[in-house]
């Protein structure tokens, strides 16, 4: 004998939004490296909320972080930058995913970072990583710990490591790190995937510009069209336009060429590549809330201060 019962979590706020501002942590003491805020924004308890066009200066852990049950989230268009915090264990997680569902990451930029596009443990998906870049990054971007699933990797360029893998007693234990993991048009410096015993991660149309880590075949993942940028270009858009076919609504996150040759400009050397077309089984995942499109500007004196680097210590695991 089964019973189900309806859920409702009356707790969570709904319906709130935090644009154009600009938040800053100070460092009093240039020996105490932890002793300022960590956290931008967190996003915690709530759902059908945004972040958009902000900017993040100084932030030693999250520029962002969506977390603690936090449902149906995008966070769009910000940049975080000077991050000032030992390049170690538990700081620079940029952007965040950690127990929230439904979570949008598009167009975001980071700079300096360690785990700059990041879930954490047992984060269930579907969650979207999309049109976003990391300059300087000081370590990988993906799934971290214990099993994160349906987590969608689209466009997002990166200047160091893209991994889905098994990282065993790396930090506290974090075993697999994720499962039905699409990685889909990125271009990273170097690539780590491997499927879990009983699931699949997927790499399609993955650019890799110095090294593709070679995994055992019980452990490899789906991969098709290595080095070459399949259609459609972007996996998120196109289910978002076929979801919305037939209908008269128009959404802003349905197409987005503009956003992604903004965000990437001047970030890495994107290598050549050749279109083609492809058909590959994928995770159906995706989501987003209905905030229209805003650009954010950065002057040229500040992207001169970002050339400089910041913080200060050895990176960790």
């Amino acid at each position: 004998h089964t019973h189900t019962q309806q859920i409702i979590n009356q707790r969570r706020v709904s319906q709130v939004g935090v644009e154009y501002l600009r938040f800053k942590s100070d460092l009093d003491d240039e020996d105490r490296l932890e002793d300022h805020s960590m956290t931008g924004v967190s996003i915690a308890m709530s759902e059908n909320v945004w972040v958009r066009s902000c900017e993040f200066i100084g932030f030693g852990k999250n520029a962002v972080e969506a977390t603690k049950g936090a449902f149906q989230a995008t966070i769009q268009e910000c940049e975080a930058k000077r991050p000032v915090s030992p390049l170690q264990s538990r700081f620079r997680y940029t952007f965040e995913i950690d127990d929230a569902q439904k979570v949008l990451v598009v167009g975001c930029r980071s700079v300096d970072g360690r785990h700059d596009f990041v879930t954490g443990s047992r984060t269930l998906g579907p969650n979207v990583f999309l049109e976003s870049v990391a300059k300087r990054a000081h370590t990988s971007s993906g799934p971290h710990a214990r099993f994160t699933n349906g987590l969608l990797f689209d466009r997002v360029v990166l200047d160091n490591l893209l991994e889905a893998r098994n990282r065993g007693n790396s930090g506290s234990g974090h075993g697999w790190a994720g499962a039905e993991v699409v990685c889909w048009n990125t271009v990273s410096e170097s690539l780590h995937i491997e499927s879990p015993p009983g699931h699949q991660n997927y790499a399609v149309g993955v650019r890799v510009t110095k090294e593709r880590v070679q995994v055992p075949p019980n452990v490899a993942p789906v991969e098709e069209s290595p080095e070459r940028t399949v259609q459609p270009l972007s996996l998120y858009r196109q289910q978002l336009r076929d979801r919305l076919a037939g209908r008269s609504c128009t959404h802003p996150h349905a197409s987005g060429q503009f956003l992604y040759d903004r965000v990437t400009t001047g970030c890495i050397n994107i290598p050549a590549t050749t279109t083609m077309s492809t058909t590959t089984q994928s995770a159906n995942v995706g989501t987003s809330t209905t905030t229209p499109t805003a650009p954010t500007t950065t002057t040229a004196a500040e992207e001169s201060a970002d050339e400089s680097g910041s913080g200060s210590g050895n990176d960790g695991s």
